[in-house]
């Protein structure tokens, strides 16, 4: 068997010091770790191959090598960047860049979904990386929401490359998510550029209903929709989809694969022009200049959305919408507008619409507006009309929630949310030098040390140190930074009272003392010692003494605790003699004690006695009490045993 990496815990792997276990993926664990060379931090997908022989093990990583390998050093905005492909023991891993941003599946639930115009935005850049990976002779395989990182308002990150060459996936078995593979990887062929086209168009239509294309209850339901029957057009779910970009969607998931987009570029280049669409109000939008050349948001022609059950190839009618949106942005301001619009009958308004600029800090924050997401980048205007309620803003972060109630004041002006910091770091001190520092119970280093705290959570600090009581704090979840700040600067430590321990003198038998486990000095009669209870320990192995106490030490108080071992005379007698004895107590191992005839005084208590015969190896087994002073001889009889 090969794969022993994948249970391991891990210090380093070639030239990266491992930091912490990141999470688990289908394929096996993911590690955070620290590049000596680059001092970067990057996540290696370490694949599970404990459960395959070392020849599919080489197999394994050649696979591994040939699905991560071209993608090495390939740098676009849209990918994860991959750093190395190698194996260790057998294990193949990838190395590449670890992204903080937001997995989509954040986004597909119905109480978080983003704007139609963002979610087209964000899938748009995923197929453009998808494109570039393709180019590179890549297929990714298992596109799904958790594969798909939102670094910034409108861009995405795709990772997860390897994972659809599952070394452990078992003949004819499906390697994929189900619910976002495309019918022919069902039917169990090879994962294609089209097919991850048709994942990526899944994970839309997810992000624009907040349901998905295929449900079911169960695995084999999914995966018989998918092969079966079409989606559901999205507008049914969700009536604010425009019918252009149902179409778009639609025609990504296709089942027939030569039904869909071309490329992936060629489906980025829809989305990109519905999203334009979507985000510029024609008739309340200032001028504005044209994108510089180059600007993947320059207007470009839109690709024709023919229905999905046919492909008649491009048509010509349906890019005039997508054209003329294209065409009047040149001329519009370069911002982003979020129109509100009144739903009925068209009629004359004498109240006019009002203009607030609205961002958040940190930039990119989702916005709601009476608790309905909008579209508010830094850039961002938000229309109001004069005379009706404007309702409340809210951006939240983590657990923190920044609220504005609109007014007519705020007109021509800007609102900025500003949510408290999910995460602070503080610098812890101590009182004494080399004190450690406790966080949730576990070492976090000594202080002075500097602490990220994260205040959506509880928090327990406590600081320890030889000889001192820890005063720990509890800072509890949500609340603001200035407030766990001040009861960080609470921490102590409190010198812990002590009192005086005499030993006393053990007599005719010599005694070994420890205090607490740790045996002391045969010199040391007296100390001094913390207050409280402690475990005092007597023993003499000769005479059997093995005894602990409990001693109350109060503070500026001396204790002499008594210490009397209670022995007992133990004597054994064989027939015939030349016999081993051997003692034991409490199912302990059994310990020689002497040869026949024998007789010492032991602790008075309960033995088993073992006596064994040197001429036969025949032994004789018994129990016996013995009490403090004299006791009657055990006798054992080997008679005719020889």
């Amino acid at each position: 068997m090969v794969g022993q990496l994948s249970s391991m815990e891990l210090e380093t792997l070639g030239s990266y010091e491992i930091l912490r276990e990141w999470g688990r993926s289908p394929a096996g664990r993911i590690l955070l770790a620290h590049d000596s060379e680059t001092q970067a931090q990057v996540r290696i997908q370490l694949f599970d191959t404990s459960d395959i022989t070392a020849a599919d093990g080489r197999e394994a990583s050649d696979a591994v090598r040939g699905a991560c390998g071209p993608l090495v050093g390939v740098d676009h905005p849209n990918l994860a960047t991959v750093f190395d492909v190698d194996e260790e023991g057998g294990v193949p891993y990838v190395v590449s860049e670890h992204l903080e941003g937001t997995p989509f599946d954040v986004h597909c639930r119905t109480d978080s979904r983003l704007a139609p115009a963002l979610a087209c935005d964000l899938v748009a850049s995923s197929a453009r990386g998808l494109h570039e990976a393709h180019g590179v002779g890549v297929v990714h395989g298992r596109i799904c929401p958790r594969a798909l990182i939102r670094v910034d308002e409108a861009t995405a990150k795709i990772t997860d490359f390897g994972l659809a060459v599952l070394p452990h996936a078992g003949e004819g078995s499906v390697r994929g998510a189900p619910g976002y593979l495309a019918p022919e990887q069902i039917r169990d062929a090879a994962p294609s550029a089209l097919s991850d086209q048709f994942a990526l168009a899944s994970v839309l239509y997810e992000l624009l209903t907040g349901d998905k294309a295929f449900p079911g209850e169960s695995v084999s339901a999914v995966l018989y929709r998918t092969v079966h029957e079409a989606p559901r057009d999205p507008r049914e779910l969700e009536p604010r989809i425009p019918a252009e970009l149902a179409s778009i969607v639609l025609r990504g998931l296709a089942q027939r694969p030569e039904e869909r987009w071309e490329s992936c570029q060629r489906f980025a280049e829809a989305l990109e022009a519905a999203s334009i669409s979507l985000s510029v109000d024609l008739s309340l939008a200032p001028a504005r200049p044209a994108p510089a050349p180059g600007d993947p948001r320059a207007p470009r022609p839109a690709p024709a959305v023919p229905p999905p059950a046919v492909h008649p190839g491009p048509s010509r009618t349906a890019v005039w919408p997508f054209a003329v949106a294209a065409a009047l942005v040149a001329t519009s301001a370069a911002v982003t507008f979020v129109v509100l619009r009144h739903e009925g009958p068209a009629e004359p308004r004498p109240a006019p619409w009002l203009e607030v600029r609205v961002r958040t800090e940190p930039p990119g924050l989702p916005v709601l507006l009476d608790g309905r997401p909008i579209v508010a980048t830094e850039s961002g205007l938000l229309r109001f009309q004069a005379g009706e309620p404007p309702g409340l803003l809210a951006a939240s972060l983590g657990c923190r929630t920044a609220q504005h109630r609109l007014a007519a004041a705020d007109a021509n002006g800007e609102v900025v949310l500003v949510p408290d910091p999910v995460e602070i770091e503080v610098r812890v001190e101590a009182p004494v030098a080399d004190a450690g520092v406790l966080l949730g119970g576990r070492p976090a280093g000594t202080a002075p040390v500097d602490l990220r705290l994260d205040l959506c959570r509880p928090q327990r600090i406590e600081l320890v140190a030889p000889g001192y009581r820890g005063q720990p704090i509890e800072i509890p979840a949500g609340v603001s930074p200035l407030e766990a700040r001040k009861l960080v600067a609470d921490l102590t430590l409190e010198l812990i009272p002590r009192g005086r321990l005499v030993l006393p003198a053990s007599g005719s038998v010599e005694l070994a003392y420890y205090v607490d486990g740790k045996r002391l000095d045969a010199t040391v009669r007296e100390l001094e010692i913390e207050e409280g209870r402690h475990d005092l320990r007597f023993t003499n192995d000769y005479h059997w003494i093995d005894v602990t106490l409990p001693v109350e030490v109060v503070a500026g108080q001396t204790i002499t605790p008594v210490v009397e071992p209670q022995l007992a005379t133990l004597a054994v007698q064989a027939f015939p003699s030349n016999c081993k004895v051997y003692l034991r107590r409490g199912g302990e191992a059994w310990r020689y004690f002497e040869e026949t005839p024998a007789e010492r005084r032991v602790a008075a208590g309960r033995y088993e006695i073992k006596v064994q015969s040197n001429s036969t190896g025949a032994t004789r087994t018994a129990e016996v009490d013995l009490e403090a002073g004299p006791n009657p001889p055990v006798r054992v009889s080997f008679g005719g045993a020889g």
